[in-house]
C-alpha cells in the first residue's frame, strides 16, 4: 500500500478501512439503538496516507490496494459549462453500481427515514439513475461580482435521452405546492424552473440538452451554463491558476476537483463579516472581550489562500489519490467528518430514545369477567366486587326461583 507514495513524507498513516468501518458501524449502532449489521466483513484491502509540506502547500498522496475503480475514463466534457472565473469545479464518473460496507448500515437507515429521501427512493432507483444519467457527471459553484448569493449547478451527462425525459418529467410534472415547473424551449435547450421569483433567479431551474441535463440552484446561471456550452466560450481551463493547480497532479481518470480558495473566502467573507461583527457583539460569551473594529481585513487572511486541487485515477492494484493546495484534502475531510458527526449525533440520539419507547401507549383494559357461575365453573367466588356489583346481583338472586 505504501509503495506508490513518494519516497519523502512528513506524515504517514496506515490503515484497514473494512476493520475501521466495521468498528465504526457498532458504535453508530450503540448510539442510534440500531442493530448492528449482522454481515460478515469483507476482506481487509490496506490504505496509506502520506502528508508532505511543500512550502505554503500541502501535498496529500492515498493509495488504497485492491479496490475496484469506475467502468469508463474521465473526459472532463463538463469543463465546457465552467467560465473563468468559477469558484469551484469537479468532475468523476457515475459509477454503474455502488456497493456500500454493510457496517456503515446503521448510519444509512437514519436518512433512510427522511420522507424526501423515501420520495426520491420511489421516482427512481441507483440503477434507473445510472442507465440514464452518466458515464460523467460534475459540479459548478459561480458567484458573480453582481449576484448577492453564488450558485450551485450539478450537470449530468445523457446516456439514454428516453430515460432522462422520463425521470425530468417526474421531477418537474408537480412541485410540492402543487404548481408545476414552467417550461419553455430555446435553440433546442428545453429549460425548466420551479415556482419562484423570477426576476432574481432565486429558484431551482433544470436544463436538458441533448448532451447535457444541468440542475441548479438559479435559473439565470443555468441558462449562462448552457449558452457557455452552445457558443463553446472560454471556460475555466483558460484560467492560468487553473493549468497551474492541474499540472502539478498527476492526469486524472475517475475523479478531478478544483477550487479557488481565496477567491471564494473573499467573495463570502465580504458578505458575512457585518453579520459576523454583530454576532459576536451581541453573544454573551464573546461580546464583553471581542472587539469586532478588529477584525482582520480580507485581504490579511486572503493572502495566504491559494487554489486547491484533487486528482484520483484507477491502477491495475488499487485506486490512487492527489491532493495539493493551501487547504489539503486531509484537511477538507477532517472538516466535513467533524461537521458530519456533530450534525449526525444529535439525530442518532434522538432517534435511540425513540426506538425504546413504544409506539402507541393504550390503556389498560378491564378484565372480562366470566359468563359462568363459581359453582359451575369450579372456581371460587370472588369477594373483591364493589358494594354497588353486590347490591345489584343480590336483587337478581331475589327475583330467581
Amino acid at each position: 500500500a505504501a509503495a506508490p507514495l513518494p519516497a519523502e513524507l512528513d506524515v504517514f498513516v496506515f490503515a484497514q478501512p473494512s476493520r475501521l468501518l466495521a468498528h465504526l458501524g457498532a458504535v453508530l449502532a450503540s448510539v442510534a439503538g440500531i442493530p448492528a449489521a449482522s454481515d460478515p466483513p469483507h476482506p481487509s484491502e490496506p490504505m496509506a496516507w502520506g502528508v508532505k509540506f511543500e512550502g505554503a502547500q500541502i501535498r496529500d498522496t492515498i493509495f488504497f490496494a485492491g479496490a475496484r475503480g469506475a467502468d469508463a475514463p474521465l473526459e472532463r466534457r463538463t469543463q465546457a459549462l465552467t467560465s473563468p472565473g468559477s469558484l469551484l469545479y469537479g468532475a468523476f464518473v457515475l459509477p454503474v453500481r455502488l456497493d456500500l460496507p454493510p457496517a456503515i448500515s446503521p448510519l444509512l437507515a437514519i436518512f433512510e427515514a427522511s420522507p424526501g429521501l423515501a420520495l426520491a427512493s420511489e421516482v427512481v432507483s441507483w440503477p434507473d439513475f445510472t442507465a440514464a444519467f452518466g458515464p460523467e457527471c460534475g459540479l459548478v459553484l459561480d458567484w458573480p461580482t453582481a449576484a448577492d448569493t453564488p450558485s450551485l449547478s450539478f450537470v449530468f451527462a445523457v446516456r439514454d435521452p428516453g430515460r432522462v425525459a422520463s425521470f425530468v418529467e417526474s421531477l418537474t410534472g408537480q412541485a410540492a405546492n402543487g404548481i408545476p415547473w414552467q417550461r419553455e424551449e430555446q435553440n433546442g435547450v428545453i429549460h425548466y424552473q420551479a415556482p419562484g421569483d423570477r426576476k432574481r433567479g432565486a429558484a431551482p431551474a433544470l436544463a436538458l440538452a441533448p448532451e447535457f441535463a444541468v440542475l441548479g440552484t438559479h435559473a439565470a446561471a443555468v441558462r449562462a451554463d448552457m449558452a457557455r456550452l452552445e457558443t463553446g466560450g472560454a471556460n475555466i481551463g483558460q484560467s492560468a491558476a487553473f493549468q497551474e493547480a492541474a499540472a502539478r497532479l498527476s492526469a486524472p481518470t475517475t475523479a478531478f476537483a478544483y477550487l479557488d480558495l481565496r477567491a471564494l473566502f473573499e467573495r463570502s467573507y465580504e458578505t458575512f463579516r457585518p453579520f459576523l461583527g454583530i454576532s459576536l457583539a451581541l453573544s454573551p460569551g464573546t461580546g464583553p472581550y471581542f472587539d469586532t473594529a478588529k477584525l482582520p481585513s480580507t485581504a490579511a487572511i486572503a493572502q495566504h489562500l491559494g487554489p486547491s486541487a484533487y486528482s484520483q485515477s484507477v491502477a491495475a492494484d488499487g485506486i490512487f489519490i492527489e491532493a495539493i493546495g493551501s487547504l489539503s484534502f486531509s484537511q477538507a475531510l477532517a472538516g466535513l467528518a467533524t461537521f458530519a458527526w456533530t450534525s449526525a449525533t444529535p439525530a442518532m440520539r434522538r432517534r435511540g430514545k425513540d426506538a425504546s419507547r413504544p409506539l402507541l401507549t393504550t390503556p389498560a383494559l378491564p378484565r372480562a369477567q366470566s359468563s359462568e357461575s363459581p359453582a359451575k365453573s369450579g372456581k371460587p367466588a370472588d369477594n373483591s366486587r364493589d358494594s354497588e356489583n353486590d347490591d345489584e346481583k343480590s336483587h337478581v338472586r331475589a327475583s330467581q326461583p
